[in-house]
């Protein structure tokens, strides 16, 4: 990925005692936040979401409807059930040029 480029996990979603569930609360975490953020503007979005599920993992009503509110505020958000379907996602939304992105997917061995 280019020079500068910044993706980040959000730690939501994991099981935790009380204490810390309530501490985390404390500081900002939000229920049903997507798992990765990509803070770059591209395609006309504000920037990428990616929610990382398995294959046979469901999207929770709360994690739909923040979503939703995501996307109303012009944020592209992704559902992933693999690391393959990651790193597809994130090279559509970064690279603009067709070229450039089967160049990306080809040296990381990926088809889709």
């Amino acid at each position: 990925m280019p020079k500068g480029f910044i993706i980040y996990a959000i730690p939501n979603g994991e099981k935790r005692d009380i204490g810390t569930a309530r501490k985390l609360k404390a500081e900002g975490v939000l229920a049903g936040m997507p798992d990765l953020h990509i803070p770059e503007p591209k395609k006309g979005y504000s920037s990428l979401y990616i929610e990382v599920k398995t294959s046979k993992g469901r999207v929770s009503p709360v994690q739909k409807e923040m979503h939703k509110t995501l996307r109303s505020k012009n944020n592209s958000v992704m559902v992933c059930r693999s690391w393959k379907d990651i790193c597809y996602e994130v090279a559509v939304y970064y690279f603009s040029d067709s070229l450039e992105l089967d160049n990306f997917l080809n040296g990381l061995f990926l088809v889709k």
